[in-house]
Formats: C-alpha cells, structure tokens, sequence
C-alpha cells in the first residue's frame, strides 16, 4: 500500500529541536521532517491556515500538497475543517502516517476524528500517530507513536458492532490483523503470538453461528471462548500483543456469560430471542421462540434433556403440541406455537404472503409483545 503522510502546521516561531524517532535522530524545526526521512511517502499533505507559518515546510524542499482550513472560531468553521480534511485527500487503500506535533488549538481532534472515518469508509490503514514530546528546557524531544489511541477506537468500534448486532467478525478481523502485522514486521528473534487468530477463528464461528440460528453451536462456542479468555496463555497474548482488546475483553466476556449461564437449554433460547430483537433480526426471533418451546416442552415436561437436539424428538413433540396433548399442561400453549409459526412464515418468506398478518407498520411492537408473551407464558410454569 502507499505511504501517506499527514501533518499540520501553526503559526508560531519553531525553533530547531533535535527530534529522535526509530533510533535516529535530526536537527530540525519541525517533526515532520525527520518523519518524512524515515518513512519515504508518496504523498504529502499539510494542514494549516493562511497565516500559519508555511516558510518552515517550504524551507524542507519536499514536495506536499497545501490543505488550507479556517481558523476556527464558530461551529460552521468547525464543521468545514472536518469536511476539507475529509474531502482533500486520497488515501483510499492507503497507508497513514499522522504528525500532530505541531497542531494548534484543536486541530488534533478533527484529524484524529478524519482518521477514523477515512479507516471506515476509504479502507486506509492507521500506520503511525506521532507526538514530538519537547520537555521545557530541553533540546532533545523524543517523538511518540500514539497509535493504540487510534487502534483503541478501532476496537471499541468493533464491540459496538458485536453488541448491536451479535457480529463478532470486525473483532476477529482486528485480531488476525494483529498477528499476522507482528510477523511481517517484528522481531525475528523475539516471541510473537500463536493464539490471536485462534480467538479470531472462534468469533467468526460464533458470528456464523448467530447468525445461522444454531443454539447448540452458539452455547459450545461461547462457552470455549470463556475459557480460553479465562487461560494465562491467552491473557498474557493479549496484554502483550493486542492491548487495546484488553480494554473489551471484560465486556466480551459479560456478553458471552449472558448467553451460556442459564440452567435449561430454553432459558438460554429465550435469551438468544430477546438478543434478535434487540438485534432487529425478526425472523430468527420468531424461530428461536418456536424453537424454545419445543426445548421447553421436552426439558420441563418431558424431562428428557437428552433429546433436545434430537430431530426426530422434537418433531414428535410439534405434533403433539398440534394434537392439543400439552393442553392440559398448559392451557393455550397450542394457540401460542401456531400464532408463532404464523409470525414466522410471514416474516420468512419476503414479505411475499398477503395475509396482513405481520405489517410492517407494527411489526417491532408485535414481535416485541409476542417476545413478552412467551416469557411470561413458560416463566410460570415450573
């Protein structure tokens, strides 16, 4: 990928410093420049305003491209920074280098918020976010990589997306990332990681099964994954490799807690169907609730737990259920499982029946009331 380097320059007189970056060091007035020795762009942008001090990147005879912004007085001025750093650059499928150095007032903001989004929408790669550390008093300044500030909102990011939706793969994506960006550039002679894929691999797995509606799958996955979150190995990895993951890993955990420690296959369905509503995934909902009464039935009134994944059980118990055998049990539970296979072909088959059962207008509330319903319809009933 191309190299891209982006920094920003103030209005101020900079005094030569000698900045250090990667074992080496430079005389110069600003940062950018031994920056721009080390890492070789194709392409350079500087970011500043008419009257900001521009004679000090002239004088580095390097070829950049000038990215005029306001000043920054007023809201508007605030929102236009943003969309001319956005719209003036090409840096899709790129790599980035970013000096904030010399950034003034809060420049550094909208650049790291821009960075953000040209990582989400422009399939640039966050390479480098370097501060010059000048000490009062000091010649020497030291230039610091904050990238895991950057690579933290990457990682919060792809939590959201877990929990808002129940897919896991911009976790894992991030995570494969890691170790295979430590093989090509890090140290042969020191350890690297074994286990980030590994995870990687599992939360794909799990984000399938999700997806695909298989509950034993889910429940194994989510249930190794505790454990392996739970091995030193795998903690140490993470601490050492990964650290922004680190600052999710709790969450992560939580969430997969919530789905496997339940006492009954159903509560754990049950779980799985509120977690598709939330989700808007209406039809898996539908089917999970189908599908949990059928569990129930076999867990609580059956009492054969054995057979919960066995096919031809659980059809036996839909015909009974059909046959108004649990009526007794459990009065109105044949009404309930028919209007939620009613709910479900509505919903599964595009939107191609007629029948009005599931409008579109209503169809959160209905989905939500029938959620509720079957709650508390079998909460009550052992």
């Amino acid at each position: 990928m191309e190299r891209v380097l982006i920094s920003v320059i103030g209005r101020n007189e900079y005094r030569e410093v000698k900045y250090i970056y990667n074992g080496k060091s430079k005389v110069t007035n600003v940062a950018m420049s031994i920056l721009y020795d080390e890492i070789q762009p194709k392409k350079v942008y500087i970011l500043g305003t008419e009257t900001s001090s521009w004679e000090y990147i002239d004088q580095l005879n390097i070829s950049y491209e000038r990215i005029i912004i306001p000043y920054g007085v007023q809201n508007e001025d605030y929102i236009q920074i943003f969309k001319t750093i956005a719209n003036a650059m090409d840096v899709k499928d790129k790599e980035l280098y970013i000096d904030v150095t010399h950034g003034f007032r809060s420049i550094p903001f909208y650049i790291f918020t821009a960075l953000n989004y040209f990582s989400l929408t422009q399939n640039a790669k966050i390479k480098g976010c370097y501060y010059g550390m000048l000490q009062p008093g000091q010649q020497d300044a030291p230039i610091v990589d904050m990238q895991s500030l950057m690579e933290l909102q990457s990682w919060i990011g792809a939590y959201h997306v877990f929990s808002s939706s129940g897919n896991a793969t911009e976790i894992a994506k991030l995570l494969a990332e890691k170790q295979n960006e430590i093989y090509r550039n890090g140290d042969n002679d020191r350890k690297k990681p074994t286990k980030l894929k590994n995870l990687a691999s599992a939360l794909n797995h799990l984000s399938n099964a999700i997806g695909l509606n298989y509950t034993k799958e889910i429940i194994e996955i989510a249930t190794s994954l505790l454990e392996d979150f739970n091995k030193k190995d795998i903690q140490e990895e993470i601490e050492g490799f990964a650290k922004p993951f680190s600052m999710i890993v709790p969450m992560l955990v939580e969430d997969l807690k919530n789905i496997v420690h339940h006492q009954y296959v159903w509560e754990i369905q049950l779980f799985l169907a509120k977690l598709y509503y939330r989700y808007k995934r209406y039809t898996n909902c539908l089917t999970t609730l189908r599908e949990l009464i059928i569990t129930y039935l076999i867990e609580i009134v059956e009492r054969k737990p054995e057979y919960v994944y066995d096919r031809e059980y659980r059809e036996q118990i839909s015909r009974k259920i059909y046959e108004a055998a649990y009526e007794d049990y459990k009065k109105g539970i044949k009404e309930n499982y028919g209007n939620i296979i009613d709910l479900r072909n509505a919903s599964g088959h595009c939107g191609m029946r007629e029948d009005g059962l599931l409008k579109l207008t209503d169809a959160e509330e209905t989905i939500q009331n029938k959620v509720k319903t079957i709650e508390f319809f079998l909460k009550g009933s052992y």
